[in-house]
């Protein structure tokens, strides 16, 4: 599968999470949730030119331990469904790592939902009490050293 990710707007992604008449169209539901925050990021995975999966991100500080750290915050991420399991959550978390590295970001920061650990635990994201949002989700993170890199201008669309 030749993958491919691209920054798109907010505009682009409603038109792909949206029917005709507005309303959800069901397909990348948890980016359709956030796209009201313009400062969220959104990116594309695509394979053969369809759309395959979105994800939602936020570059934005965090206090820890009395330090800054500036970090990509990870809010959704929506792969579909006849794609899961494929390795398209990994390539594009990768993908996701290597702005943040070439970014110079301290870290990646997401919220992980309870099927979901095991999955971002072997992509080397460890629980944290880092607070970004209140939710009853775990909060996982990767801190620089560990980030995913490679040549990101190969992988950009």
């Amino acid at each position: 599968m030749d993958l491919k990710f691209k920054k798109i707007s907010h505009e682009e992604a409603k038109k792909l999470t949206t029917d005709d008449i507005g309303e959800s169209s069901g397909e990348f539901e948890l980016v359709n949730m956030v796209l009201d925050n313009d400062d969220e990021e959104i990116y594309l995975a695509t394979s053969d030119g369809s759309p395959i999966a979105m994800v939602a991100a936020l570059r934005t500080t965090v206090e820890v331990d009395r330090d800054e750290l500036d970090v990509l915050y990870v809010d959704a991420v929506d792969v579909l469904d006849e794609y899961r399991g494929m390795g398209v959550g990994r390539k594009f978390m990768e993908y996701l790592e290597g702005l943040a590295s070439t970014d110079g970001l301290d870290a990646v920061v997401l919220d992980a939902l309870e099927g979901k650990k095991g999955f971002y635990a072997k992509l080397g994201y460890e629980p944290t009490d880092i607070f970004l949002h209140g939710s009853k989700t775990t909060k996982m993170v990767k801190f620089a050293e560990d980030l995913t890199r490679y040549d990101l201008p190969q992988r950009i669309v």
